[in-house]
C-alpha cells in the first residue's frame, strides 16, 4: 500500500486569472487533454448550497476504485477541471491511498452556487504525468490553514504543522499526545495538560476582520479559557474562544472572549465527545458585539450572554495558538481537525455551505459514471474518395474520423515542420462520419493530426512533385524506371499497406539513386521509400528489394514506378525511429513501440501502445516468451528456452520505411537447438511481421514444447478473443488476479488477441503460416493468473523427436486501438490472408534519341607501329556498350578481322555517362600495310543504336616475309648432278613484289649465281614465284 501526504510546499507567487465561466446545456463537456484516458463529473447537491460562492475550496472525499485502477499510485496524474471539462482548476491533494482509491482533495471551484447545479470533472489515467497540485492558489486570500494530518509529535519541534498556504506559516510542535482521529480524515488531539501548537508569525494587527472556522471536539474537562487564541502572550491582550467549564457566566458555552475586555457568547454549549463545526467571524475592526458572529455546524449563533469589562479594542499581534487559548496558559482536552483563517469576512451561506460540504461529502456531492477519453478509432486520408497518404502541394487532403464523439471533434493539423496549420477547426458529421477538408500548402513530410487533442503520428504525407519527364523538383534526371502494378482484391480499402518486392537492375543505377514515384492523375509525386538486401558492384545496383507504403481503394489498380539514375541522388526520409542502447534495441513506429533485448535471447522484451496508454504491457519479461523446450534425459526435467541465450546475435537492417531484425541463437546455448527470429516492422503500420524456426539436432524426448506465446502484466487487457479455423469467433473477460485459464483451443486457430475497451490497449498474435514436421497433442492456451494474461501455443506433449526435425511460423504481431475490440484484428487478418497482388514491368529507359558522334579518326604512322582507332559519343540518356570490328590486310585478305567486341563496356567502365570515348589500340603485329576499315556501333542504355566507319591506310615498311620454300626433287636419292632442281617460293607482302631472284652456289664456288623468278600466282597477299638450276658437279648447293 502507498499512501501519499502532503509533504512540501508550492513555491509561492502571485497570479491574477481572468476567466470566464461556460456553462454548457445539452452538450458534452470538451475533454481537458486526451493524456488523461479518464474523467467523472461531480455534481453538487444545491440543497446543499447557501447562495452563491466564488472560489470555494470544495472538500472531494471519496473512495472509488477506477482510482485506485487507474490512477497513478501516487495520484499525480489527478487533476479537477470546470464545468466545461477544459479550464483546469486549482486543487490540493490532502490524502490519496492507491490501495483503496481514498481520495481527500480540496477543490477551489469557480462558483458553487444553489442557482443552478454545479459541477465539476475530476481528470485521471496518464501515466507519464507530473504532479498537478497547486495548493497554495486554493488556499490565496487565507492566512493561514492546518489540515492537521501530519503523523510526527514531539515538543519543540519547528514547522511540523504545515500551513497549506504559500504563507508558510507551520505551527511548532508542543504536542505529546499522539492521538490522530480527525473528523475529515486526519486531527490532532491535544491532551489537555500543556500541548499546543502555536506559530507567532500569524499577525492580524493590521486588520483585525477574520474569519475562523474548525472542527471541534471536547473530550474532557477544560480547565483553562478556550482552544485557540489570536494575540495575548506578552502584551497581554488578544481574541480567543471562551468555553471554560465552571460556574462562572461562560457555562461551557460557544463564544468571544476579548482579553481585557468583555465576553460574548451564545446559548450553545460545547458537547462532550461530539464532533461539531464551529466558526467566528468578526466582521469590523471594533471589538462591539455587533462586529462578533459565532456559527455551530453552519448556523449562526447569536451572542446572547455578556460578561466581564475592560478595553474594547485588544492588540491582536502575538500569533495563533491551537490547543489552548495562548503558550502560557495550560491545555484543552480536544480534538481539532481542519482549522481556516482567512484574512476577511466570510458570509453566512459560506459558513453554511462550508459545514455541509465538509459535514457529508457524499450527501455534499455526487460522483457520476466514469467517461473514457473521447477517442478517434481511426484517422485515415482520401482524395476524391479514395484512400490515400501522399499528396500534392494545394491538393485537397480529405481527413475522416470516427469515434465516440457526442459533438463535433476538433482538429489541429501540424506539417513536418512543428507548424500548426489548423488549430482545433471544427470537423463536419457527414453520415455519421467526421470530415474536415484541408489544402496541402506547407511543407514536405509527415504531417501529424490531432482529435480533440489526441495526437495521431504520420498520418498523411506532403510528397515532393516532380517534373513530367521524370526529373526531381532539384532538376536531376532518372532514367530507368519500371512499372509496379497493384492491384487490392475486391476485399476492402487499405491504408499504409507495405509493398516489399524484390527487383533486379538491369542498367545498374546508382545506390543512391532509386526512388518510388506515382502519378496521381496529373503529377508525378515522390513516395518515401528504401532498399536493402542489396547487391551491387561499388555503388552499382544489380539487385535490391524495395520497400513504400500504398494506400489504395477496394478493387482499385494502382500503377508506382521504380526508377532511378547513374548518379548518386542522395535523400533522406524520416518514418521509423530505431534506438540501440546497451540494453534495448529499440523500434518506433506511428503505432507502437517495440523492444528487443540482448540478455533475453533478443526476443522481444516489451510492448507499448501509442494507440492505447503508452506504457509497457509487458508481464514476466521478455514478452515474446518462446521457443521453450522441457526434456527428461533423466529422472530431472530440464528447460531450454531462447530467452536464457545471452549470446544470440542479432542483424539489424533499418531504415525509415522498414526495420528487420534477424536473431539467431541457441536455446540455453545449447547448440543442438538453434533458433531463429526475423521480424520486419513497417513504418504506418500496425503490425509486425515474425518468423520463426527451431531445429532439433538430436534425437531425444521431449516432454513439452512451447514455439509462440506473449505475456502482459495482469490486469492491463479486460478481453482476450480468438478465432478458430472454422471461422468461430470466442470472446472471454479477463480481469485482475488469478482467474480461469482455458486449454485445448483450436491450435489451428486464426488469431488471438487481447484488448480493452477502456484504456484502448490492443495487441493480436495473426497466425499466418506454419511448417512442424512433428506435433504431438497441440493446443492453444490462455491463462489468467495473479501477475500475468498470456497465451502459449503448445506444439508437443509427450513425444520423441528426431534429429533434423523443425518448426516454423509466420506470425503478425497487431498493435492496435482497443477500442475497436476484436472487430480490427478480424479485417487485419483477412487483409493479410489476401494480400494486394504486385506485378512486375519491363526495366526501361526515358530515351528520345539514338547515340550520335561527333569527332573520329585514327592516330597511324606505319605497319610497324601500333594504331589506334577512336570516336566521340554523345547521347540523349547513357550510353551502354560498343560493338567494334576492325578488318584490315592480313591472313584472309582484304577482309582479315584484325579487331572484334561485340561488348565494348562503356557504362561499367568509369562514371556512368552520356558522353564518352571509344577507343581501340591495335599493336603493329596485329595491323599490315595497307587499308583498313573499322565499323563501331554504339548502343544506349535503351538499346538504340548508331554506326560509324573509320577508313585509312598503313603505309608499309616491313619487309617481305618468306612463308615457305620447297624444291623439287626434295629428297637426296633423286638429286643427281645435271638433272634439273625446281625451286618454289611463297612470299607474303601487303604490298607489292615487283621481283624476285634465286641465288644459288655450289660449295667451292666464291660468288652465288642469279636468276630472276617467275611469277606463278597470288592469293591473300601470298606470292608464288619459281625458278630452277641445274647442279654441274655432285657437291652440296645453297640457295
Amino acid at each position: 500500500m502507498q499512501c501519499r501526504f502532503k509533504e512540501m510546499k508550492i513555491g509561492k507567487f502571485l497570479v491574477l486569472a481572468i476567466f470566464s465561466l461556460i456553462f454548457i446545456s445539452g452538450a458534452a463537456a470538451e475533454w481537458y487533454n486526451s493524456d488523461w484516458d479518464y474523467r467523472k463529473e461531480i455534481t453538487f447537491n444545491q440543497s446543499q448550497i447557501s447562495g452563491s460562492n466564488e472560489d470555494f475550496p470544495t472538500l472531494i472525499n471519496i473512495s472509488d476504485s477506477d482510482l485506485k485502477e487507474k490512477a497513478q499510485n501516487n495520484g499525480d496524474d489527478i487533476l479537477f477541471t470546470s464545468s466545461n471539462g477544459s479550464y483546469k482548476l486549482d486543487h490540493e491533494i490532502e490524502l490519496y491511498n492507491n490501495s483503496s482509491g481514498r481520495l481527500t482533495a480540496h477543490v477551489k471551484v469557480l462558483n458553487i452556487t444553489n442557482q443552478t447545479e454545479t459541477s465539476i470533472y475530476m481528470y485521471y489515467g496518464n501515466p507519464e504525468a507530473s504532479g498537478q497540485e497547486n495548493a497554495s492558489r486554493v488556499w490565496s486570500g487565507y492566512e493561514a490553514v492546518y489540515h492537521l494530518n501530519e503523523t510526527a509529535s514531539g515538543t519543540s519541534e519547528v514547522g511540523v504543522y504545515e500551513d497549506a498556504t504559500n504563507n508558510d506559516y507551520d505551527g511548532e510542535d508542543q504536542v505529546s499526545d499522539q492521538g490522530k482521529t480527525g473528523y475529515i480524515d486526519r486531527g490532532q488531539e491535544f491532551d489537555g495538560s500543556d500541548d499546543y501548537i502555536y506559530n507567532s508569525s500569524v499577525n492580524n494587527s493590521q486588520d483585525p476582520v477574520f474569519s475562523m472556522s474548525m472542527w471541534v471536539k471536547r473530550t474532557g474537562k477544560i480547565s483553562q479559557d478556550g482552544f485557540w487564541g489570536l494575540g495575548g502572550g506578552s502584551s497581554g491582550t488578544g481574541i480567543n474562544n471562551y468555553i471554560r467549564d465552571s460556574t462562572d457566566c461562560q457555562e461551557n458555552t460557544i463564544g468571544w472572549d476579548l482579553w481585557a475586555s468583555q465576553r460574548f457568547y451564545t446559548d450553545a454549549q460545547y458537547p462532550l465527545d461530539e464532533w461539531i463545526h464551529v466558526g467566528w467571524v468578526k466582521n469590523d475592526t471594533g471589538m462591539v458585539k455587533s462586529s462578533l458572529n459565532s456559527y455551530v455546524d453552519g448556523n449562526r449563533k447569536s451572542l446572547e450572554k455578556v460578561c466581564g469589562s475592560g478595553d474594547d479594542t485588544p492588540n491582536v499581534e502575538d500569533g495563533l495558538t491551537m490547543g489552548t487559548i495562548d503558550n502560557n496558559y495550560g491545555g484543552s482536552p480536544v480534538i481539532l481537525d481542519e482549522v481556516r483563517y482567512y484574512k476577511g469576512v466570510r458570509t453566512q451561506g459560506w459558513i453554511s455551505t462550508q459545514f455541509n460540504n465538509q459535514n457529508s461529502a457524499s450527501s455534499f456531492h455526487t460522483v457520476q459514471e466514469e467517461e473514457k477519453v473521447k477517442s478517434s478509432e481511426y484517422v485515415r486520408t482520401f482524395s476524391q474518395d479514395k484512400p490515400r497518404s501522399f499528396f500534392a502541394n494545394n491538393t485537397t487532403v480529405n481527413i475522416r474520423t470516427d469515434g465516440e464523439f457526442s459533438s463535433s471533434p476538433d482538429i489541429t493539423i501540424v506539417d513536418s515542420q512543428g507548424t500548426r496549420s489548423v488549430e482545433e477547426g471544427s470537423m463536419t458529421n457527414v453520415s455519421g462520419v467526421f470530415e474536415y477538408n484541408f489544402t496541402a500548402n506547407q511543407s514536405v513530410g509527415w504531417y501529424r493530426v490531432e482529435i480533440n487533442g489526441q495526437a495521431r503520428e504520420k498520418v498523411f504525407y506532403q510528397s515532393e512533385e516532380w517534373q513530367n519527364n521524370f526529373t526531381d523538383a532539384e532538376g536531376n534526371k532518372y532514367t530507368f524506371r519500371r512499372e509496379l502494378n497493384l492491384s487490392e482484391p475486391s476485399l476492402s480499402d487499405r491504408f499504409f499497406t507495405p509493398i516489399n518486392v524484390n527487383l533486379d537492375f538491369g542498367f545498374s543505377p546508382d545506390n543512391d539513386s532509386i526512388r518510388v514515384v506515382s502519378w496521381n492523375g496529373s503529377r508525378i509525386l515522390e513516395i518515401p521509400s528504401q532498399i536493402y538486401n542489396v547487391s551491387k558492384s561499388e555503388e552499382a545496383v544489380s539487385n535490391a528489394n524495395i520497400v513504400f507504403l500504398s494506400s489504395i481503394n477496394q478493387s482499385e489498380n494502382r500503377t508506382y514506378y521504380v526508377v532511378s539514375s547513374k548518379s548518386e541522388y542522395s535523400k533522406n526520409y524520416t518514418g521509423l525511429n530505431n534506438t540501440d542502447n546497451s540494453l534495448d534495441e529499440k523500434v518506433e513506429n506511428s503505432y507502437f513501440k517495440a523492444f528487443f533485448n540482448q540478455s533475453m535471447g533478443f526476443l522481444m522484451r516489451d510492448l507499448k501502445n501509442k494507440f492505447g496508454t503508452s506504457s509497457s504491457l509487458s508481464g514476466a519479461e521478455p514478452m515474446d516468451r518462446y521457443p521453450q523446450v522441457d526434456i527428461s534425459p533423466a529422472l530431472e526435467t530440464i528447460t531450454k528456452k531462447a530467452r536464457a541465450d545471452l549470446g544470440a546475435e542479432i542483424d539489424v537492417t533499418q531504415g525509415p520505411l522498414f526495420t528487420e531484425l534477424k536473431v539467431e541463437g541457441d536455446l540455453n546455448k545449447d547448440t543442438n537447438f538453434p533458433y531463429s527470429v526475423d521480424c520486419k516492422i513497417y513504418a504506418g503500420n500496425p503490425y509486425m511481421i515474425c518468423e520463426k524456426n527451431l531445429t532439433a539436432l538430436e534425437s531425444q524426448s521431449w516432454q513439452k514444447f512451447y514455439f509462440n506465446g506473449l505475456v502482459f502484466e495482469d490486469g492491463k487487457f479486460s478481453y482476450s478473443a480468438y478465432r478458430s479455423s472454422t471461422g468461430d469467433l470466442s470472446t472471454r473477460a479477463i480481469s485482475s488476479g488469478d482467474n480461469s485459464d482455458y486449454t485445448g483451443l483450436d491450435s489451428n486457430m486464426r488469431w488471438i488477441a487481447f484488448f480493452n475497451n477502456e484504456s484502448a490497449d490492443g495487441v493480436a498474435e495473426i497466425f499466418l503460416e506454419k511448417d512442424f514436421t512433428e506435433t504431438d497433442q497441440p493446443e492453444i492456451r490462455l491463462n489468467d493468473d495473479s501477475g500475468n494474461d498470456f497465451y502459449q501455443q503448445l506444439v508437443i506433449e509427450d513425444k520423441e523427436v528426431d534429429s533434423g526435425d523443425y518448426w516454423s511460423t509466420k506470425t503478425a504481431r497487431l498493435v492496435y486501438n482497443g477500442l475497436r475490440e476484436a472487430e480490427y484484428v478480424n479485417k487485419t487478418y483477412n487483409r493479410l490472408d489476401n494480400p494486394v497482388s504486385v506485378s512486375k514491368g519491363n526495366e526501361v529507359t526515358d530515351d528520345k534519341s539514338v547515340v550520335n558522334y561527333s569527332r573520329k579518326g585514327n592516330i597511324s604512322s606505319n605497319d610497324s607501329s601500333p594504331v589506334k582507332v577512336f570516336s566521340r559519343w554523345k547521347d540523349d540518356t547513357f550510353l551502354d556498350r560498343a560493338r567494334i570490328n576492325i578488318t584490315g590486310n592480313g591472313v584472309n585478305g582484304s577482309n582479315t578481322k584484325l579487331y572484334f567486341n561485340n561488348s565494348y563496356d562503356i557504362r561499367d567502365s568509369g562514371e556512368f555517362t552520356n558522353e564518352s570515348w571509344v577507343n581501340v589500340t591495335l599493336e603493329s603485329s596485329r595491323i599490315n600495310a595497307g587499308r583498313i576499315l573499322a565499323n563501331i556501333t554504339v548502343f544506349d542504355v535503351a538499346g538504340k543504336s548508331n554506326s560509324t566507319q573509320i577508313e585509312f591506310n598503313v603505309s608499309d615498311t616491313t619487309a617481305p616475309e618468306f612463308r615457305s620454300v620447297t624444291n623439287n626433287p626434295n629428297k637426296s636419292s633423286n638429286l643427281d648432278p645435271k638433272n634439273q632442281v625446281n625451286i618454289t617460293a611463297n612470299i607474303t607482302e601487303y604490298s607489292n613484289v615487283s621481283t624476285a631472284f634465286l641465288y644459288y652456289k655450289n660449295e667451292t664456288a666464291p660468288n652465288y649465281r642469279k636468276v630472276k623468278m617467275d611469277r606463278q600466282d597470288e592469293t591473300d597477299f601470298v606470292h608464288t614465284y619459281e625458278a630452277n638450276f641445274t647442279p654441274r658437279f655432285e657437291q652440296n648447293y645453297t640457295y
